[in-house]
């Protein structure tokens, strides 16, 4: 707030100057000596009371007045001043008397223990109500700056009535019950600073400061109803709370209050008396408390946390909605008389009265609403849920939780509506869409279903097995249904499912579905049950390849069925085979070596080059290529190039190559020394680390003469 600057003395024309006393006529206002110049003030003289004690009795009417602050005078009848009255000490209104005053700037203390004050005022100091009295204050501009308007007796309000076209608050505390009769008052700025009482204000102004804290309906008023708005220029506009504001009266009397379109809530709201919310939304970012019933006509948006503290109940409306949002808490119980409940988001008790419980909203359309204490819909109520490809996300869910000795229960009644969106048909075999999870028991039967359109061979149940409610897809017109009806394994690949389903009938014992291998490629486990109690939900079968060591390329199995059951329905029914494409994981690469150039009779202690080409046909890379040979015949190994070339051993050749990439050739060129007379023959191997299909060309005959 900005400093005050002190009013400007006035030029006085008659300045009070009390007798010795003790005698009451030392005090009297109207003894012409007591005044310098001497005489009785009249309605054009300046007057000021600078210092000392005087009592007015009777009427007074002056231009203006000045009370300094070693001043005070006390009015016990018509105080009549055309201009303006500063108070810098004490003045006193007894019952009966009249202060009136073209306006009254206060920097000092204004005692009024009852009659009427007609005027402007400026307030900086402290205005004191006499709880005893009745004060009525009339004036067209009212200001409340950095002082403070209280009661004598702060346990024990006043019931002062203020009556002006606007009452300013610049700060300070206002801690008293006041009636404003013409019901407007203005927040003039956004960092103001104290705290302020009032019975009812029928319109305040402004954002409310982070310095304030808001009093609404205190100290037994009388129940009535506030509007909050920014400003009369535009009453559209939000209002911002970043302070505290509270309803709170001790007799527990209601109280209205009609917000902007957007009232918010950054700091604290608390509810302490019976309060109904009309107008626009609460949109609370922070932390609201409800201690006393409140009841919302429009709406309420949660983004952080609205604490209900029992008994106290939060009642939505007809037609309101409350939007939780970015998984904020509204602990404690609530009640959606027909309005709607969205969003995603944690809460207490919800009891549906002819509501619409409907996850996700505008920003965020798939949702999960969680209920900590319980759900209970009733005939009237509906549960709209969307759902979509889980491959593209989650669908619309409700979530119930407590503990497994106290779990939220959940009372089912009235309709469902489940609509599928972007596309989504599904209602095959093996889809299961979670609609309800947690560990709650449900109790009632929906009133009706409306599940999603489907495809031909497709449709949509609901399964309630368990502590869930789920869309689950089957196959109608049909016994014992697979999906999907061929399947791709892999050689050490991960499983692949299939799901197995039972048509429209519920079975009346067990049925059993067990899997088994035609060519023994595959193997397929468990068995699908399934029981009576719980016969809607598919059974998955995993489908594993045998991984051999065999190049056997892309091969097939089939997958055969026995069913076995006492139920009459299902009994000889026929189940699908499921063909299986196996892709053999083991590699092989078409190595072929080849003799490219010899040179032919040296001679003993010569050495001679000869040109070996390795080729990879695939169908893949080899590595780990070498050129081996049982041990040297009448040649001695010099050195090589496009390998690394040394004997073993037993003086056969091991040449390492690496890697060969599919249709690359390496040369490899080996130098040997004659080492014995003769013609010499020896044979080379090419070998690599995945299998060759054919061997055939893997070797090559090298016959060398030496003389």
């Amino acid at each position: 707030a900005v400093a005050h600057a002190p009013a400007p003395p006035l030029a006085c024309t008659r300045t009070w100057s009390p007798g010795p006393g003790p005698s009451i006529t030392d005090y009297d206002w109207h003894v012409a000596g007591h005044w310098i110049p001497a005489g009785i003030p009249g309605s054009t003289d300046i007057v000021c009371v600078l210092s000392g004690l005087a009592i007015a009795a009777d009427t007074v009417v002056v231009r203006a007045l000045e009370v300094g602050a070693s001043g005070e005078l006390a009015a016990h009848s018509l105080l009549e001043v055309s201009d303006t009255a500063i108070v810098r000490g004490h003045v006193t209104g007894y019952s009966g008397s009249r202060l009136a005053a073209g306006g009254v700037v206060n920097e000092g203390t204004v005692t009024l223990l009852g009659g009427t004050v007609d005027g402007d005022l400026e307030n900086h100091g402290t205005v004191l109500l006499d709880p005893t009295g009745i004060v009525q204050w009339t004036g067209r501009r009212i200001r409340l700056h950095d002082g403070a308007v209280t009661s004598t007796a702060p346990l024990a309000p006043s019931t002062a009535t203020v009556s002006a076209e606007e009452v300013e608050w610049h700060g300070g505390d206002v801690d008293l019950q006041v009636t404003f009769s013409t019901r407007v008052m203005r927040l003039a700025a956004p960092d103001l600073d104290g705290a302020l009482s009032l019975q009812r204000a029928d319109t305040l102004y402004g954002d409310i400061g982070s310095g304030v804290r808001l009093f609404l309906g205190v100290k037994g008023a009388l129940g009535g109803s506030t509007v909050i708005r920014r400003s009369r220029g535009a009453p559209a506009a939000p209002v911002t709370n970043h302070g505290s504001l509270r309803t709170t009266d001790p007799t527990l009397r209601p109280l209205s209050l009609d917000l902007p379109p957007s009232f918010q809530n950054q700091a604290l709201v608390s509810f302490e008396t019976p309060t109904t919310l009309i107008g626009g939304r609460l949109v609370n970012h922070s932390f609201t408390v409800v201690e006393a019933d409140l009841t919302v006509e429009s709406g309420l948006v949660n983004h952080a946390v609205v604490d209900i503290d029992a008994p106290a109940r939060v009642t939505m409306a007809s037609g309101s909605i409350l939007d939780v949002r970015n998984q904020s808490f509204v602990l404690g119980p609530v009640t959606l008389a027909a309005a709607t409940l969205v969003g995603t988001g944690v809460l207490d008790s919800v009891v549906a009265t002819a509501a619409t419980i409907a996850p996700g909203d505008a920003g965020s359309p798939f949702g999960t609403l969680s209920f900590r204490a319980g759900l209970d819909l009733d005939a009237l109520s509906r549960l709209d849920l969307q759902v979509r490809d889980p491959a593209v996300g989650p669908s619309d869910r409700l979530y119930l939780f407590g503990n497994v000795l106290a779990p939220a229960p959940l009372g089912l009644d009235g309709d469902l509506r489940v609509t599928a969106v972007g596309g989504f048909q599904g209602g095959r075999c093996g889809d299961r869409i979670p609609l309800i999870a947690g560990i709650a028991a449900i109790s009632g039967q929906f009133q009706t279903v409306t599940l999603p359109a489907t495809g031909a061979q497709r449709g949509w149940r609901i399964s309630r097995a368990g502590y869930g409610l789920d869309l689950v897809g089957y196959r109608p017109g049909t016994r014992v249904s697979v999906e999907p009806a061929a399947l791709t394994v892999e050689e050490g690949g991960p499983p692949v499912s299939y799901s197995v389903c039972l048509g429209s009938v519920a079975p009346m014992a067990a049925v059993e579905v067990a899997p088994a291998s035609v060519a023994g490629e595959v193997g397929a486990s468990p068995v699908a049950t399934f029981d009576p109690a719980d016969w809607m939900l598919p059974r998955t079968v995993e489908v594993t390849a045998i991984d051999d060591a065999d190049v056997e390329g892309t091969h097939t199995d089939t997958l055969s069925h026995t069913l076995t059951t006492t139920d009459p329905t299902y009994a000889g029914s026929a189940v699908a085979r499921v063909p299986v494409t196996i892709l053999d994981d083991d590699q092989a690469s078409d190595l072929t070596l080849t003799k490219l150039l010899q040179e032919d009779n040296q001679f003993v202690g010569d050495t001679m080059s000869t040109t070996f080409g390795v080729a990879n046909d695939g169908p893949s890379a080899a590595t780990r290529v070498q050129i081996t040979s049982p041990p040297l015949v009448g040649l001695e190994l010099v050195d090589a190039t496009g390998a690394t070339c040394l004997l073993d051993a037993t003086g056969g050749l091991d040449c390492r190559v690496g890697v060969v990439d599919v249709g690359a050739q390496v040369d490899v060129v080996i130098r040997f020394r004659g080492a014995v007379v003769g013609l010499h023959t020896n044979t080379l191997t090419v070998v690599g680390a995945q299998p060759d299909p054919d061997g055939a060309d893997n070797s090559v005959v090298y016959t060398q003469r030496v003389n």
